[in-house]
């Protein structure tokens, strides 16, 4: 199973990256548009593992209170088959807290987790070519800044069927004061 731990997004914000996935598409050479039903905020990313109930266990072990969740502007990681477009969610100490805890136990049950610095993003388009007339600015105005509050995340299994991604939950756990 290719797994991995998010904070599901409400519908409100995924209305709002869907709408600028769009402006993406009709404003690029070429681009592959985050489906709407798979936005997220990837806390942590264990990819191929069959050890489910180790990583149910080490979720279960992170303790926090909920917390809002903010976003913050469109930004690129540079690849060379064409940029990664993604909008931003701010590192407020609480989710920067949570992601540290969250990838501690995950190491402490013997997964490798990636050692990088967490830099806290939903994916909106993938391979982004850009033609002349796309307008950062006018992007950042379809995804004006954005705050729910956060009170569980969720391990999601990654799966393909017949070229279109899928992520089907399988675990959540609450997020609740430290006892």
């Amino acid at each position: 199973m290719r797994l991995f731990i998010a904070v599901s997004l409400p519908p409100l914000w995924k209305d709002r990256m869907d709408t600028a996935t769009h402006y993406l598409k009709t404003h690029t050479e070429h681009c592959i548009p985050t489906p709407r039903g798979t936005f997220h905020l990837t806390l942590a990313f264990l990819g191929e593992t069959d050890r489910l109930a180790d990583v149910i266990q080490a979720m279960d072990q992170v303790h926090g209170a909920p917390f809002p969740l903010i976003s913050s502007g469109i930004g690129q990681f540079p690849l060379k088959e064409g940029d990664l477009w993604w909008m931003g969610i701010e590192s407020t100490p609480p989710l920067m807290d949570l992601q540290a805890k969250l990838a501690d136990s995950l190491r402490g049950a013997g997964f490798e987790i990636s050692d990088k610095p967490y830099q806290p993003h939903a994916s909106l388009a993938r391979q982004v070519q850009p033609k002349p007339d796309l307008d950062v600015a006018e992007l950042e105005r379809l995804l004006p800044p954005m705050s729910f509050e956060v009170r569980y995340m969720t391990l999601f299994r990654s799966d393909w069927d017949r070229g279109n991604l899928f992520y089907t939950p399988l675990h959540r756990t609450m997020l609740t004061e430290e006892n």
